[in-house]
């Protein structure tokens, strides 16, 4: 059998009923087959979740009198043989304890899925509560994840913070999958009365089924998303230790064709390497016309002369980081130090401008080398979490090992 989405595979818990096996089974026993078969496409995934939203809109709008299930959750969704999914009670045997059930204030049903300001009251629930745990269901199907994972950092446990689900593989319309977040968010709401009811998003999924169900009948044409291939989580996990805009180191290292996080990390310093010399040759290139000016030409010349020191350090860097990590280990503190001088160099070079036509033409000349150098050293300064992220179990060295100049005494007889 085929899975509804990557949901986790605990607690899988479902009562049996007679009468033949007939193709039911929940999204939380789906999820037993997902290290052997392929999740849902895109189109399934919304069509199953459609049928489940009209059978939480049909307890609560449609039935009489109308009916507050408080315990929806995956493992509550039947799917049958055919993809259809079905809204079911935990204990369908019972229908005494189901009729007490749904006229209790008292609360039930499963913690990771109730709404926060619900689950600490001890009122009667709504259909709101309903909703909130349904759009939890919406982001398990989104993401693949748990309601609750307690083995992810703090701060990460809780799915009301998603990705879509790798799963998926970039198979998926992009804009649809936004409208699908956008409701799940709207479900999930801290407070219930900004909660759509289950007509609303019933409408919304009906939208996504009828779409979903054009593009399957098309010729399909296979897309990769790039950010999902190993190559995008490579390059995030260099560009993420960068303490202000990630977006240039990333635009940088895409188009390396690597994964490996050293050559990476190497790449990121040749790019900013390489934007240093562009910018020594704009400021070249810029001198004649500000000769007339005695103190622009003296910022240029100065800014130019502290860019050839940049690119001398850069010499010093390379001979540092050497041809293998364990060099570039060792010399770990030479190379950040290295690093910090070169953004030293380029800093210098606006500090004293005050003519601000002129700072803003410096800046757009020589910021790439400046912001690609400010990189590379926050990339050299988050290196231990670069190499714990990727497994690479090296120990840097934080004592100088830069050569030292003769003491003094070697200049005297």
């Amino acid at each position: 059998m085929n899975c509804f989405c990557c949901f986790h595979k605990d607690d899988l818990n479902m009562k049996k009923q007679s009468g033949g096996n007939d193709g039911k089974r929940t999204a939380q026993q789906a999820a037993q087959d997902v290290k052997v078969h392929s999740c849902r496409s895109w189109h399934q995934r919304v069509s199953i979740v459609a049928g489940a939203a009209r059978g939480l809109e049909y307890l609560h709008e449609k039935a009489n009198p109308h009916i507050v299930h408080r315990d929806i959750k995956s493992s509550n969704i039947l799917i049958f043989g055919d993809g259809v999914a079905k809204i079911a009670e935990f204990d369908l045997s019972n229908e005494s304890d189901m009729a007490a059930r749904l006229h209790s204030s008292r609360i039930l049903g499963t913690f990771s899925y109730h709404a926060p300001d619900e689950y600490a009251m001890t009122g009667q629930l709504s259909a709101k509560s309903d909703v909130y745990s349904f759009g939890v269901v919406l982001l398990e199907l989104l993401t693949g994840r748990k309601p609750v994972d307690h083995t992810l950092p703090r701060g990460k446990q809780s799915l009301v913070t998603w990705c879509v689900d790798s799963g998926l593989g970039g198979d998926y319309p992009p804009e649809a999958v936004a409208k699908f977040a956008v409701v799940a968010a709207l479900c999930v709401q801290y407070e219930d009365s900004f909660r759509p009811n289950m007509r609303t998003v019933v409408n919304a999924f009906q939208s996504f089924v009828e779409s979903a169900t054009a593009t399957a009948a098309a010729t399909p044409t296979k897309r990769t998303n790039y950010l999902f291939t190993p190559h995008a989580k490579a390059v995030a996990g260099i560009c993420t230790v960068i303490q202000t805009n990630t977006s240039l180191c990333c635009k940088t290292l895409k188009h390396v064709p690597t994964n490996d996080p050293i050559e990476l990390i190497r790449a990121l310093a040749v790019a900013a390497e390489s934007s240093v010399k562009n910018s020594v040759a704009f400021l070249s290139e810029i001198k004649p016309k500000h000769t007339s000016n005695a103190t622009a030409a003296a910022a240029i010349s100065s800014c130019e002369k502290n860019l050839k020191y940049a690119l001398e350090d850069f010499t010093e860097f390379w001979k540092a980081t050497g041809k293998d990590v364990k060099t570039l280990a060792h010399n770990y503190f030479t190379c950040k130090k290295t690093l910090m001088s070169i953004m030293g160099y380029h800093w210098t070079c606006l500090d004293d401008i005050e003519d601000k036509s002129l700072l803003k033409e410096m800046e757009i000349g020589i910021g790439v080398g400046k912001n690609l150098s400010s990189d590379s050293y926050d990339v050299f300064n988050g290196l231990n979490t670069i190499f714990k992220t990727f497994g690479i179990k090296v120990k840097l060295n934080e004592e100088d090992t830069s050569p030292r100049p003769p003491p003094l005494s070697a200049y005297y007889y």
